[in-house]
């Protein structure tokens, strides 16, 4: 999915362009990736239906269940744009498992929006809504392949102000994830006893993963890697590592139980919300200590059980509801890192050449009139579209010029290594042409 941006443009200088004011994900297309396609469409009751889709990237078919909003059908909604809430699963759930274990259409019976709930690979072969090393691209099949045939189906989304995702488990972790690698596409984004740190214990984590894997579907080496040859991967994922990514999102819930059981409670399910607790510990202190605004709930008390996730989702739609009615703008600047080797964000795209491996790249204060870019080897930028004209990019090494392509974009390329390299655009200054001389 290409990001678009859109730019303000004023007389500067003698040249075009003073911000950037509301880069944003594109329209949605008529359908996903080459290949993905609807194969089925289930009208299971009232508002909630079921697809099946098949997806290249996963090479199978997967299915998402789909709540309509009330009055989708009317008239007098013809034409008109919903908002969406991509509703995330956890380990051993599926598709399904939103509508069968909790009133999610009750909850929103009232609520002006689409809710879709994708499918993300069971125990013991949960996807952890990555693209694996080796296997299953869960990512590209959300994000480039469902997102976009859903949102265009059901006239919803189609743009960062009208998308939110909200998951549990492993979900929460999709949420997050999702939201820090590609903060563009949401406006909204929350964890519900999420599994926000798949480091917390580095190598000893990754261990414990491997040996649950076959029972509980944690994340073996197919997902990320060996942890001890890929632990910039994992930690590419890793909501907690990408916590500043998540500043640009107009809210942000994290709600969490420590396992503790109240009366009735599913022992079971005890060590499950005890293993994710300090997860959610470590991640409100980030964001706490970044600045990063937050609605932190921690229970007290509560286990890794459907009735407590049903009540932290009532908790959180009215607020939800309220930022998808009138959501902020995007951000006129924005911080982002990544270990790729390539990202697109807010309209900007960026390549990372000779690093010798992932590694972290690391941009700061990214805005219409430069950035800051720290990390290991070449790193090439494309601006939003919007420039015009002849523009100065001046880094420590020097000032050079280049031109506004058609689409109205700048390219531009650096060295990294060592400290952070700040760039600054500037438009070319244009000498002014004398006035023609007047008769004595």
């Amino acid at each position: 999915m290409r990001l678009g941006g859109l730019i303000r443009t004023a007389a500067v200088g003698g040249g075009l362009l003073v911000g950037l004011v509301a880069p944003s994900v594109g329209a949605a297309p008529e359908t996903g990736v080459a290949g993905a396609e609807v194969v089925s469409d289930v009208v299971v009751e009232g508002r909630l239906r079921e697809l099946v889709v098949s997806s290249p990237a996963l090479g199978r078919e997967a299915g998402v269940r789909v709540l309509l909003p009330a009055g989708y059908d009317d008239p007098a909604n013809a034409g008109r744009t919903w908002p969406v809430l991509w509703l995330l699963h956890g380990v051993g759930d599926d598709h399904r498992s939103w509508t069968a274990r909790t009133d999610v259409e009750g909850l929103t019976a009232d609520l002006p929006m689409v809710v879709a709930m994708p499918e993300a690979g069971r125990t013991p072969d949960a996807g952890w809504y990555s693209d694996w090393v080796a296997g299953l691209a869960w990512e590209t099949f959300h994000l480039r392949e469902l997102l976009p045939l859903v949102e265009a189906r059901f006239h919803a989304g189609g743009a960062r102000e009208r998308r939110a995702v909200i998951g549990f488990s492993m979900g929460g972790f999709g949420a997050l994830s999702y939201a820090a690698r590609h903060p563009d596409l949401w406006v909204a984004a929350g964890s519900i006893s999420g599994a926000v740190d798949t480091v917390l214990a580095g190598p000893v984590q990754s261990v414990l993963f491997q040996v649950l894997h076959p029972v509980a579907g944690t994340p073996d080496d197919r997902v990320w890697g060996p942890y001890l040859t890929s632990e910039v991967v994992w930690r590419g994922h890793n909501p907690v590592d990408l916590a500043t990514n998540l500043r640009p999102l107009g809210a942000l819930w994290i709600r969490t139980g420590n396992g503790v059981p109240a009366a009735g409670d599913d022992p079971v399910t005890i060590p499950l919300e005890v293993g994710v607790y300090p997860m959610n510990l470590v991640l409100h202190d980030r964001l706490a200590r970044a600045g990063i605004a937050h609605d932190w709930f921690d229970r007290g008390y509560g286990t890794h059980d459907w009735p407590y996730r049903e009540a932290d989702l009532a908790a959180i739609l009215p607020g939800l509801t309220a930022v998808l009615a009138d959501p902020p703008p995007p951000p006129a600047a924005f911080d982002h890192r990544f270990v790729e080797d390539e990202r697109d964000v807010f309209g900007w795209r960026f390549t990372v050449a000779d690093r010798g491996g992932p590694a972290f790249t690391e941009l700061t204060a990214v805005s219409a009139s430069g950035l800051t870019a720290a990390g290991l080897g070449t790193l090439a930028a494309t601006t939003p579209p919007g420039y015009e004209g002849r523009w100065q990019v001046t880094t420590p090494a020097g000032t050079t010029e280049v031109e506004a392509d058609g689409d109205g974009r700048l390219a531009f390329s650096l060295p990294l290594g060592g400290a952070p390299v700040a760039v600054t655009l500037a438009p070319v200054q244009r000498a002014a042409t004398p006035a023609a001389p007047t008769d004595p």
